[in-house]
């Protein structure tokens, strides 16, 4: 349930932006009515009145919104460029500086079964990362830091892929990556980011759950 009304919050900060374009536009319409309605005398400045007073945003801010939506931009594209160099250094890292376990592919495979995946997961493990780490969509993979691999107990590491495996199965990979979009569009805000945070949280405690 947390984590579900965490969601919904955020589709609600997703839908405010459009309900101001939208509040913005029916601004501008008016004000185009009230300017071609001027040569109209006196229904002209009626129509201008309820322009003036109908206008969304504070007196004189339209002076400075070339320059915010510039400030945007910039922040966006950061914002963006940011994510895809996190998500091509993790490529990079499975790529060239991960290893197949034959074993861990066992149990795997075994996993697999209940979650009832037709597709290959793969299981590799680096030591170029800290955590366990779930890369890919249509060929996913698992990454697993070697001193988890070698230090852990088989229990444990079976809870573990498990839990990989349960962020597949709730289609988690996609949402995150709805989330992503939306903290790189409102990079501005910090109460996205702070329900976005504790949405993923939830996350994770309802993967466990269903692990469990």
């Amino acid at each position: 349930a947390r984590y579900a009304t965490g969601l919904a919050a955020l589709a609600l900060t997703a839908i405010c932006p459009a309900l101001t374009f939208c509040a913005l536009l029916h601004r501008q319409v008016i004000e185009t009515a009230a300017a071609g309605a001027a040569s109209f005398g006196a229904q002209g400045q009626i129509t201008a009145a309820i322009a003036s007073v109908d206008s969304g945003l504070p007196v004189g801010i339209d002076d400075y919104l070339p320059w915010l939506v510039l400030v945007w931009v910039v922040g966006v594209l950061c914002m963006a460029c940011r994510a895809l160099y996190q998500w091509r250094v993790l490529a990079h890292i499975a790529r060239h500086h991960a290893v197949p376990s034959v074993e861990l592919e066992s149990v795997l495979a075994g996993l697999a079964r209940p979650f009832r995946f037709a597709r290959q997961i793969r299981v590799l493990v680096s030591a170029r990362i800290d955590t366990p780490t779930l890369i890919g969509w249509l060929k996913p993979v698992i990454l697993l830091p070697t001193a988890v691999a070698l230090g852990f107990p088989r229990q444990q590491i079976e809870l573990i892929l498990a839990h990989e495996l349960g962020h597949l199965r709730r289609y988690d990979h996609l949402v995150n990556l709805a989330q992503a979009l939306l903290e790189t569009l409102l990079f501005y805000h910090p109460v996205v980011h702070w329900i976005s945070g504790e949405a993923r949280n939830e996350r994770e405690i309802c993967c466990d759950a269903l692990v469990l």
